[in-house]
This record gives C-alpha cells, sequence and structure tokens, in this order.
C-alpha cells in the first residue's frame, strides 16, 4: 500500500524449507486386546508428535485431537492414550486441515488391517464388527476433544460402508486386482474409515447452559 503497485515474494525452495510450518510428523506404538471375531476390546495407544522448535498459538491442539479422535468409527469399549510433544530443530508444526485426524485415521486403520491380518480375516468384515451400530446413537465416547465432550450424533456407518462397496462394484474391482497381481503387478485396495469433529458449541436451553459437545461425523 505504501509503494502503491503489487509486491511479489519470491523464495527457493531452501528459503521455503526454513520457514514453512511442518504437519503430520508422529511416531506412534499402539497395541490391541481382540476377541476372535476381531472385535476390539481395548487400544492402549502412546505416540509423539514433533512440535518443532517451540510452541506455536495452538498449543497441543494437534496433540489432543490425536489422541481424542484416533478411536474413530468404532466401539472400541476401552481405550488410553498418551501424548508427548517434542520440541526439535524443525520449524513449529502447523494444524493444517483437520489436525491429528488423518494421523489417528492412518494408525488406527493400520492397526485394524494388522488384527485381520494376524486372524486371518477380511479386513471389511472385520471393521464392520467394530463399527458404532446406529442403534447406539448418540454414542458418547467418553473422554474430550479440546474441552468438550465427544458425541457421535448419528449415522449408520455400516450401511454408508456397503454403499461405498456397491458403488465402486468392490467384488468386480477385487477380481481385477487379483489377476493383476497373478500376473506380477504390486496391486491392491483397501477400505478405511474415518471420523472428524464436525462441530462444538455450547448451547442454552431452559434458561440453563448444556454441557459442551465435540461432535463426531463420519
Amino acid at each position: 500500500m505504501r509503494l502503491e503497485r503489487p509486491v511479489r515474494w519470491i523464495e527457493d525452495r531452501r528459503e521455503h524449507l526454513l520457514a514453512a510450518n511442518h504437519a503430520r510428523d508422529q511416531v506412534h506404538q499402539i497395541r490391541a486386546a481382540v476377541d476372535q471375531r476381531g472385535f476390539i476390546l481395548g487400544i492402549d495407544a502412546t505416540f509423539w508428535t514433533d512440535q518443532g522448535a517451540y510452541i506455536r498459538t495452538h498449543a497441543a491442539t494437534v496433540a489432543d485431537l490425536t489422541a481424542a479422535l484416533l478411536p474413530g468409527p468404532y466401539v472400541v469399549p476401552a481405550y488410553r492414550a498418551r501424548g508427548h510433544i517434542r520440541l526439535t530443530n524443525k520449524t513449529p508444526c502447523g494444524t493444517y486441515r483437520a489436525p491429528g485426524r488423518f494421523e489417528g485415521t492412518f494408525v488406527r486403520e493400520r492397526l485394524v488391517d494388522a488384527i485381520a491380518a494376524r486372524l486371518g480375516r477380511d479386513p471389511l468384515a472385520v471393521r464392520r464388527v467394530n463399527l458404532i451400530r446406529p442403534e447406539a446413537m448418540p454414542f458418547a465416547r467418553g473422554g474430550d476433544a479440546l474441552g468438550t465432550e465427544v458425541i457421535y450424533d448419528s449415522g449408520d456407518y455400516a450401511r454408508l460402508l456397503h454403499r461405498l462397496l456397491e458403488r465402486i462394484g468392490h467384488g468386480d474391482l477385487e477380481q481385477r486386482l487379483a489377476a493383476r497381481r497373478r500376473g506380477g503387478s504390486l496391486w491392491a485396495s483397501g477400505s478405511p474409515c474415518s471420523s472428524r469433529k464436525a462441530g462444538s458449541a455450547r448451547s442454552t436451553m431452559r434458561g440453563s447452559d448444556s454441557r459442551p459437545a465435540a461432535v463426531s461425523r463420519s
């Protein structure tokens, strides 16, 4: 505005790497107790978040959301998570879109695949047996996300998964992929399930404040 003309900022790759925020850099150790169906009885998770050189204005938001939302759309009757924040020589971590969700989703869905492989079951069957059922809605997870209770307000996750598999022609797709693998190609498919924190608000009902809730949708 002082120059009264457009000003262009051009940085080279080295300058960008030195100054830009980073995200998603977490290391997880996770274990689960399961029954013969693959139903997850409990999850015990520990993870480390690379925060960079200093804590930004979002503080522990990324680690908090990772811990709160890691169980995703699955029941998981018993759950414990411990998050650690590490300061390193990187630029500070940023809260990019859906902070903590992608990290937790990747870890959880790889855990489900590992359970299916250990039991010799179809990964989709293991996911179906663990999904929160519509009759259980609203489903209170317990614990909180950023100080608000985690509540799944509605949803039919099993039906949603079924419609997706129908839409993509999953049976035919698997046959085509199997044929390609027999020919020496490395092809595979996966159907991960996820959920995200979709709202957080304090409302007033009958003259008194209700409890705030972090509403999660899949």
